[in-house]
């Protein structure tokens, strides 16, 4: 196949996600440790906030409450999270004694990932990067409170 460059913004947002992704579902699992990345941000979020409902994951990572429930299921599934009743037909989402036990793991995984992945790049780059990415998305965020 010819090597094709595409530079548009989106393209390379869109590919710099798949491989931080990819690399990271490949280093989970040479710990044994199946876990795709949209499973990945639901766990992420509840190490962060434990017991939040699933409309309110959705909207912390703006995903599609179906999506959520899907990965939400599949962790229910490999036993890292379960479903408590918090008012009449709204759950929370808490870790599970298996999912606590393996948090230290996975953090400890995910930074050595990232970093990794970052170690070619300057800490101001890595911090202009940060602002780039921070202005487009409140950018994104004003427009839409504005319609």
């Amino acid at each position: 196949m010819e090597n094709i460059t595409i530079a548009s913004l989106g393209y390379l947002m869109d590919r710099t996600l798949w491989v931080m992704s990819n690399t990271l579902q490949t280093a989970l699992k040479e710990h044994g440790i199946d876990l795709p990345h949209s499973q990945y941000t639901v766990l992420r979020t509840l190490f962060e906030h434990n017991g939040l409902s699933q409309n309110e994951i959705a909207v912390l990572l703006h995903k599609d409450a179906a999506a959520i429930k899907r990965s939400i299921d599949y962790l229910e599934k490999k036993d890292f999270v379960f479903r408590k009743p918090i008012s009449g037909c709204k759950y929370g989402i808490y870790l599970t004694d298996y999912g606590e036990k393996l948090k230290p793991q996975i953090i400890t995984i995910a930074d050595n990932t990232f970093k990794s992945l970052l170690s070619g790049i300057s800490n101001e780059t890595y911090q202009i990067g940060l602002s780039f990415l921070e202005s487009i998305y409140k950018s994104g965020i004003a427009k839409k409170n504005e319609r």
